[in-house]
């Protein structure tokens, strides 16, 4: 049953991914900001690697990510510290130097294994509270571009 319900929601998202992907404003002026300041930037997903590189493609950011750790590409996947240390070590960064930003518990579980600092985005379709609860971010922004404030802050690094 399990299988049948995975096979559904693929084909279904197959079929009408292109048309459901929605940008969600200020990202791309901010992923372009943060590249003109040679911020390295990087993609942790869970999602197989042909489905998120055809969203980067559909939302045209591919000029912005340096690298993509999908799924596949780790034994252990979020919370699990190997996505973002596979991200950190194709980046040529320490974990220490990093801001993890998430829209989910997972997500900055992960980012606080690796070492980095974590940022809870307020626009995720993610229960509020329980990332709060669960993901424990150091930082929390409500639009992208506050990322690039927390960016020049000399308190990052402990």
């Amino acid at each position: 049953l399990v299988e049948q319900m995975r096979d559904v929601y693929r084909e279904y998202n197959n079929m009408h991914h292109d048309e459901m992907i929605k940008p969600i404003a200020g990202v791309q002026e901010t992923l372009a900001a943060l590249k003109k300041q040679a911020i390295k930037i990087a993609v942790v997903t869970s999602k197989k690697r042909p489905m998120v590189l055809r969203g980067i493609s559909c939302l045209q950011l591919e000029q912005y990510i340096d690298a993509v750790i999908a799924l596949e590409d780790t034994q252990e996947s979020k919370p699990h510290a190997e996505p973002m240390l596979a991200a950190c070590a194709k980046l040529g960064v320490q974990p220490e130097e990093c801001l993890c930003v998430g829209d989910s518990p997972f997500d900055l579980q992960s980012g606080r294994n690796a070492g980095a600092k974590t940022v809870a985005v307020r626009y995720t379709a993610f229960g509020w509270e329980k990332l709060l609860e669960e993901g424990r971010p150091d930082f929390v922004i409500a639009r992208p571009q506050e990322l690039q404030e927390l960016v020049g802050k000399d308190s990052l690094v402990s």
